[in-house]
C-alpha cells in the first residue's frame, strides 16, 4: 500500500469528550412487498388527523366501539354500504348529520358506487380514538376481523385486515404513505403465515405482529400515547417483562403497550420483576408477587405494569432491584425498601421487629421468612439526616449513595459485596437454612458507611459485587472476583473498595453491572479538524479516539480554544497544526518508524499528529478509483516491497492469462487471472509452478510485480521458494503472490467498469490510446 502524501496543514483541537452522544437510527425496511413508503418513517414525521375526524378520537368509548363492531359483522355486504346502511350503522343524533356526510363522502369519494367500506371505516375509528389503550384496540381489531366468528383469523381475512385498515388510515390521517395493492398485501400475508405453526392468526399471533413488525410499529407511534417507547424481551415466566398476553418468551424487542401515556426515564429489573421511573417521578411495577417485592401490599403477580400507590405522594428519583428486593430514593433524600428481608437487605434492622416485617412460611425449608409488603422508609439513614441521590442492589445487597458522597451499605457481605472488610464489627451471622451449618452468612441489618477517602458520584450493583465512580472520574470495585468482574487481573475477592488500575486515568462517567461481569463508560478524545485558513474549502469535523496515558492531567489543561478561520469555540487542551502522518505497512528493524526525510523533525514539534495505518494485517492492492482494496499473499521468494512508500504504478489486469509480457507489462502492476488449463488445478503444489512460470514472464517483460488470481475454490497460500537456485534468483528481482478467486473477481467487475466508462467517455467510442489498434485474428 502506498502512502499518501501529507495534506494542506489544517489545524485540529482535542479534547476529552465529555461522555457518549446520543443517535438516531432509521428502521430498516420491513419488506419488500410492502414499498419503500411503508417501510421507511419518511412519509410518518408528518401524519396530523385531517379535521373533520378530529371528533372522532373522543367521540367512541371501547364498549361504543364493540358494539359497533358486533353491528358491523351482522350486516350484509358491510364492505359495500350505502349512505343508508353508513348512517344505520352508527346511530347517531341529528346534531352529528353533517359529520357524518363528511366522513361518508371521505370515505366513498373515489368509489364509482359511492358505497363506504364498513371495515375500512371502523378499523380506522378504533385506530384513531383515544379513549381506548392500544391493546385493547387490537382486541377490537381481532373481534372485527374474526369475519365468520371462529376465534381466530385465516389468511384471506389477515389480508382483508392489512388493505382495510392502512386504507382507511389513510382516508382519515394526512401524511400516511398510499395503501398497498391487495397483491402486495397478499405476499405479506403470506409471508407471514408461513413463519406460524398455523394456518389460522389467534389473538396472540396479531399482537406479535402488531408489535414486531416495522410496517406496523410506524402506525402505533403515531396512533399511540407511547411518548418514549420502551421494549422488553427475553424470558417472561414471571411476567417481568410487562408484556400483554404473557407471553413466556419474547424473542425480538416488543413495546410495553401497558406504559402508555407514560414517559420513563430509567428501570430497573430482577429475574422476577421489573420497576419503572417516570419522569414525573412515579414507580410502576411487574412481575412476581413473592415476598411483596412488587410493593402493591400484596403478594400477588402483575402480568402489566401497574402503578405502586405507597409512592404516589413523593417524586422518586432512582429506583433498583435485587433478586427478591426493590429500593426507590426519593427527592427529599429518602431511601425507600421493600420485599424480602432474609438477608438483612431491606436496612429495617432485626426481622424480630413485627411492626415493620410480616412472615410467612416457607415451604421449601418448612422455615419461616421475613418481609414488607409496602415501599418503608429506612430510618437509619433518614431518621440521622443522611439524604440519598442513587440507590443500587446487589443479589441480596444494598447501596445508597449521599448527598456528601458517601456511600452507605447493607446486606449480605460475605463475599465483601458491602465494602466493609472481613472484619466488620457490626456482622450478624445467619443461616439460609438452620438445619445446614455451611449455610452460614455475614450480613448487615442496617446501613454501615464505607471507610473511604474519595468522595462518590455514582454506585452500581452487580450479582455479588459493587462499582462506584469517584469525584476524580476514577472507578472502584469491590465484592466478589470471579470471572474477573472486578478488573483487578485476578478473580479475588475485594473486600473493601479498590482502584481498577487500568481505568485510573480514564475518566469514567457510569458503570453497570450483570451477575459476574462489568461495564464502564469512558471518556473519549475528540479531535476536530479545521481549515488552516479561509482559502481551503474544507468544513470542520470531528473524530473520536480511545485515550491512553494521563486522561487526568490534560482534562486539568484545557482551556477555551477559537480556531482560525472559523467561528467555533472549543474546550480543548491542544490546538496546533496537524501533520498527518503515514506508518509503515510492514515493520523494519533497519529503519526509524518516522521518515526523517518526509517528517522532519521541526515540522513534528509543536504539532497535532494524525498517524494512519491499516485496519487489517497483511499485503493489499489498493486502486486510487476505490474505496476498498485488494488482499494479497506475498512469497518470501519474491522481492520486498519497499515498507514505506510501497510500489505505486498503473495496472495490467490480464483477462484469463491472455496478455504479451514484452507489449504489456512494462513498469505495470500485473494482475493475472488464471488461465482456463489451471481450472483443474487445486492444490498448492499444483499450482505454485504456474504461479512461478508467470512470474517470471512478468519480470521479463520489465513488470514491477505480478499477482495471481487463484481458481474458485483455492484457498490462499504462500508460495515455497523454488528449489533451483537460478530461478530463486531471478524472483528475487519481482514482488510475487496469489489473490484469492473473490477478491480477483470483485477487481475484475471493477476494471471492467472503469473500461465501459472510458468507452463510454469518448466521443466516438474509442479512446485516445487505442486509436493505433488494429484487429487481428489467430487461427
Amino acid at each position: 500500500r502506498s502512502a499518501a502524501p501529507p495534506p494542506p496543514a489544517p489545524r485540529r483541537a482535542i479534547d476529552p469528550a465529555a461522555g457518549a452522544g446520543a443517535g438516531r437510527a432509521a428502521p430498516a425496511g420491513d419488506r419488500a412487498a410492502m414499498g419503500q413508503a411503508h417501510a421507511s418513517g419518511t412519509y410518518f414525521r408528518e401524519a396530523a388527523i385531517k379535521e373533520h375526524f378530529h371528533m372522532v378520537q373522543s367521540l367512541w368509548t371501547e364498549p361504543d366501539l364493540a358494539n359497533l363492531t358486533d353491528r358491523l359483522k351482522d350486516m350484509t355486504l358491510n364492505f359495500s354500504l350505502d349512505k343508508v346502511k353508513f348512517t344505520k350503522l352508527l346511530q347517531m343524533s341529528a346534531s352529528f348529520q353533517d359529520a357524518v356526510d363528511a366522513w361518508f363522502t371521505e370515505f366513498s369519494h373515489d368509489r364509482a358506487s359511492q358505497v363506504v367500506d364498513g371495515l375500512e371505516f371502523l378499523s380506522a375509528m378504533i385506530m384513531v380514538s383515544s379513549q381506548v389503550p392500544l391493546f385493547r384496540k387490537i382486541s377490537l381489531l381481532f373481534a372485527l376481523f374474526d369475519l365468520d366468528k371462529t376465534g381466530c383469523i385465516r389468511k384471506d381475512e389477515f389480508t382483508i385486515f392489512l388493505k382495510a385498515i392502512t386504507t382507511g388510515l389513510h382516508r382519515v390521517i394526512s401524511g400516511l404513505p398510499p395503501p398497498s395493492t391487495v397483491a402486495e398485501l397478499g405476499g405479506l400475508s403470506s409471508e407471514f403465515f408461513n413463519t406460524l405453526n398455523s394456518q389460522v392468526l389467534s389473538q396472540r399471533d396479531l399482537l406479535m405482529w402488531m408489535t414486531e413488525a416495522h410496517f406496523s410499529l410506524h402506525y402505533i407511534s403515531v396512533l399511540s400515547r407511547l411518548n418514549t417507547g420502551l421494549f422488553a424481551w427475553g424470558a417472561n415466566k414471571r411476567y417481568q417483562l410487562g408484556l400483554d398476553l404473557e407471553p413466556q418468551m419474547q424473542r425480538v424487542p416488543v413495546p410495553v403497550l401497558g406504559l402508555e401515556g407514560l414517559r420513563i426515564a430509567s428501570v430497573a429489573s430482577s429475574e422476577s420483576h421489573a420497576l419503572f421511573l417516570t419522569e414525573e417521578g412515579a414507580v410502576w411495577s411487574c412481575g412476581s408477587g413473592f415476598c411483596g417485592l412488587l410493593g402493591h401490599g400484596d403478594v400477588q403477580d402483575r402480568q402489566q405494569p401497574q402503578l405502586v400507590e405507597s409512592l404516589a405522594s413523593s417524586v422518586i428519583v432512582s429506583v433498583a432491584a435485587g433478586i427478591r428486593h426493590s429500593v426507590a430514593v426519593s427527592d427529599k433524600g429518602q431511601v425507600f425498601t421493600w420485599g424480602s428481608a432474609d438477608m438483612g437487605q431491606l436496612g429495617h434492622g432485626s426481622t424480630e421487629d413485627r411492626e415493620v416485617h410480616e412472615w410467612a412460611h416457607d415451604p421449601k425449608s418448612g422455615g419461616t421468612f421475613a418481609y414488607v409488603l409496602r415501599p418503608t422508609v429506612v430510618m437509619a439513614l433518614f431518621g440521622q439526616r443522611v439524604l440519598a441521590t442513587q440507590a443500587a442492589c446487589c443479589s441480596f445487597s444494598t447501596a445508597a449513595l449521599t448527598t456528601q458522597g458517601e456511600i452507605y451499605t447493607w446486606g449480605n457481605n460475605t463475599d465483601g459485596q458491602c465494602g466493609q472488610g472481613q472484619k466488620c464489627p457490626d456482622h450478624h451471622l445467619i443461616y439460609v437454612d438452620p438445619h445446614m451449618q455451611r449455610t452460614a452468612m455475614q450480613v448487615l441489618l442496617v446501613p454501615r458507611k464505607i471507610a473511604a477517602d474519595v468522595a462518590f458520584q455514582k454506585v452500581a450493583g452487580g450479582g455479588y459485587h459493587m462499582l462506584a465512580i469517584d469525584d476524580r472520574s476514577r472507578l472502584w470495585t469491590w465484592g466478589r472476583g470471579v470471572w474477573g468482574a472486578l478488573g483487578h487481573g485476578d478473580q479475588r475477592s475485594a473486600y473493601e473498595p479498590s482502584l481498577v488500575e487500568p481505568l485510573k486515568y480514564h475518566l469514567c462517567h457510569d458503570v453497570v453491572a450483570g451477575e459476574v461481569h462489568s461495564v464502564c463508560l469512558t471518556s473519549l478524545y475528540r479531535l476536530t479538524i479545521t481549515a488552516s485558513n479561509k482559502d481551503v474549502a474544507m468544513s470542520p469535523f470531528s473524530l473520536l479516539g480511545l485515550p491512553l496515558g494521563r486522561v487526568d492531567r490534560q482534562l486539568a489543561a484545557r482551556q477555551p480554544v477559537a480556531p482560525p478561520a472559523t467561528s467555533l469555540q472549543l474546550n480543548a487542551f491542544a490546538s496546533a497544526r496537524l501533520v498527518h502522518m503515514a506508518l509503515p505497512w510492514r515493520p523494519d528493524p533497519g529503519q526509524p518508524l518516522i521518515d526523517p526525510q518526509r517528517y522532519p523533525p521541526a515540522d513534528i514539534q509543536e504539532s497535532i499528529v494524525l498517524i494512519d495505518r491499516s485496519l487489517w494485517e497483511g499485503e493489499w492492492l489498493k486502486l486510487s478509483s476505490t474505496e476498498f482494496d485488494f488482499g494479497v499473499r506475498l512469497s518470501p521468494a519474491g522481492a520486498k516491497v519497499p515498507s514505506r512508500s510501497g510500489l505505486s504504478a498503473p495496472i495490467l489486469f490480464a483477462v484469463e492469462g491472455k496478455w504479451e509480457p514484452r507489449l504489456d507489462c512494462v513498469d505495470r502492476i500485473c494482475v493475472v487471472e488464471s488461465p482456463p488449463d489451471a481450472a483443474g488445478k487445486a492444490t498448492p503444489e499444483e499450482l505454485t509452478p504456474v504461479v512461478v512460470d508467470t512470474a517470471l514472464r512478468c519480470l521479463e517483460g520489465h513488470g514491477l510485480a505480478c499477482f495471481f488470481i487463484l481458481p474458485k475454490g483455492v484457498e490462499v497460500f504462500t508460495v515455497d521458494v523454488p528449489e533451483t537456485a537460478e530461478v530463486r534468483a531471478r524472483l528475487q528481482r519481482i514482488p510475487v503472490g496469489v489473490m484469492s478467486h473473490e477478491h480477483g473477481m470483485v477487481l475484475k467487475k471493477h476494471i471492467t467498469r472503469l473500461i465501459n466508462m472510458r468507452i463510454a467517455e469518448a466521443p466516438d467510442g474509442m479512446p485516445e490510446d487505442v486509436k493505433d489498434w488494429r484487429e487481428g485474428r489467430e487461427e
